[in-house]
């Protein structure tokens, strides 16, 4: 699932990767979304109907875990240098800092 979101800091996309064993996914502002239908993709736009989220709120979930990729525009997001690959991040955890401009 592929969300676009725009914030005070520019676009983030967040994109929740389903593992093969993924039961599904969910967001809280569509409920379940994944699997629609075997083999074909779908598309839905929110941007009329807006979606707040605050910070530390619950975005979505995996129904048995998998992976998110966070993309920023450059030079945005600085990421915390003690995150590095393979790292664990737990609830709350700062991963990065905003870039002022």
């Amino acid at each position: 699932i592929i969300n676009l979101f725009s914030t005070d800091h520019g676009l983030m996309a967040l994109v929740m990767v389903g593992a093969l064993c993924v039961g599904s996914m969910e967001t809280v502002w569509a409920g379940t979304v994944t699997p629609v239908t075997p083999c074909e993709i779908s598309s839905r736009d929110y941007e009329t109907n807006e979606t707040n989220l605050l910070k530390g709120q619950e975005m979505g979930r995996f129904n048995m875990g998998s992976s998110v990729i966070l993309l920023f525009e450059p030079g945005r997001m600085e990421w915390l240098p003690d995150l590095t690959e393979g790292s664990q991040v737990k609830m709350g955890q700062a991963l990065g800092r905003w870039i002022e401009r």
